[in-house]
């Protein structure tokens, strides 16, 4: 703020022009006794296949992996490209899985989904 002379608004606002997020999109996790590993599937109509939070971000990270520029396992798991990232994690203490996309500069499809 010293710096460059402007206030904390300022330069979070200077920020979330450069970096447009999605805010948090939560899917639900609902088991499914059938699914091996105890398994679910998501609600709201979308099936996450293949188990629950840990399965799926497995499966994720296979999809993706070999395209990111980095790969971060600090909180759930977090992938960086050339244009943007996401982090995806199981929450501690719901049935749900939380996903946050971040682009460079172009507000995509994701921003201002947070539901």
């Amino acid at each position: 703020m010293c710096e460059r002379g402007q206030s904390l608004s300022e330069l979070v606002g200077e920020r979330m022009r450069l970096f447009p997020a999605s805010g948090e999109i939560n899917r639900r996790l609902n088991a499914d006794p059938k699914t091996p590993g105890g398994g679910a599937k998501a609600g709201g109509g979308a099936k996450a296949s293949g188990g629950g939070a840990t399965e799926i971000l497995a499966r994720v990270q296979g999809l993706y992996e070999s395209k990111a520029l980095s790969i971060d396992f600090t909180d759930g798991l977090s992938l960086e490209f050339p244009e943007w990232r996401f982090n995806l994690r199981g929450s501690n203490t719901e049935p749900l899985v939380r996903l946050n996309v971040e682009s460079r500069g172009k507000p995509g499809p994701h921003a201002g989904k947070n539901g």
